[in-house]
């Protein structure tokens, strides 16, 4: 998921979670017969079928603490069988799940395996020329240990160039999305501020020329997170919020040129 997608998708969460509340609990009959599947392909050693009887598991909201250790458990070995192969993009994206299940136990040992497998692949994509494959995966070795150099001088080697190249070519979205890889390293960086304020301020317009004024107060939103004294973010919300207002409520809207 891109950083603009990210922004967009946080507008939404209060009604996602609304919807899910009503869908109600799992099945509980499913989550016993899957965590009977997971334990005998534990034992059986079939780590590729024992983390799917897990995920099915965790799909049918069975006990969150046994699927999650049992799943980890499970990705560490299919991870260890992958780098015994050299298989290290498989390596890499097994390391990368257990990570995401964020279970303690496992947590250095994901994080020194998505360093040794993603560094491997990382370089082997910027030898290739694929940039962009290689920024992803430099980000997320970063995520996983922010003290890793190597990782970080990656992020800023690559992201400038790709937020160079995408805005020459006017794909604000990528752009954006580099532009915030820049300032999640540093926050305070001029450059990454002002390439993500360039940015979003186009998003943000496109969203309301296309009248998608929830994407456009999400926009705008974030636009006046990294540039709080613009006084166009103020002016981008009321004109969203008060198009999504009317369009709940059926009130009428204020004239562009009563707010911009």
């Amino acid at each position: 998921m891109t950083y603009i997608d990210d922004v967009i998708r946080r507008a939404q969460t209060a009604e996602v979670s609304k919807l899910a509340a009503q869908a109600g609990g799992g099945n509980i009959l499913l989550a016993r017969i899957a965590l009977a599947d997971a334990r005998r392909s534990m034992a059986a050693r079939d780590w590729a079928k024992a983390a799917t009887a897990w995920e099915r598991m965790r799909d049918a909201d069975g006990e969150e603490s046994k699927w999650r250790t049992g799943l980890s458990r499970a990705r560490l070995n299919l991870a260890r069988e992958s780098e015994a192969r050299e298989d290290w993009v498989s390596a890499f994206t097994h390391w990368l799940a257990i990570a995401e299940l964020n279970v303690t136990a496992f947590a250095s040992l994901a994080a020194a395996g998505i360093g040794r497998s993603g560094l491997r692949e990382a370089r082997k994509c910027e030898e290739e020329g694929k940039d962009a494959d290689a920024l992803l995966l430099w980000r997320a070795i970063f995520r996983a240990d922010p003290s890793d150099v190597v990782a970080r001088k990656g992020i800023e080697r690559l992201a400038l160039r790709l937020a160079r190249a995408a805005e020459a070519e006017e794909n604000w979205s990528t752009a954006a999305d580099c532009w915030h890889a820049l300032e999640a390293l540093n926050s305070d960086s001029k450059r990454a501020i002002e390439g993500l304020k360039r940015c979003l301020l186009r998003l943000a317009r496109a969203a309301e020329e296309n009248h998608n004024w929830t994407a456009g107060l999400a926009l705008w939103g974030e636009f006046a997170r990294i540039a709080p004294d613009d006084e166009r973010a103020g002016k981008g919300i009321i004109r969203c919020a008060s198009h999504t207002f009317a369009n709940d409520t059926g009130a009428a809207v204020p004239r562009r040129n009563e707010i911009a």
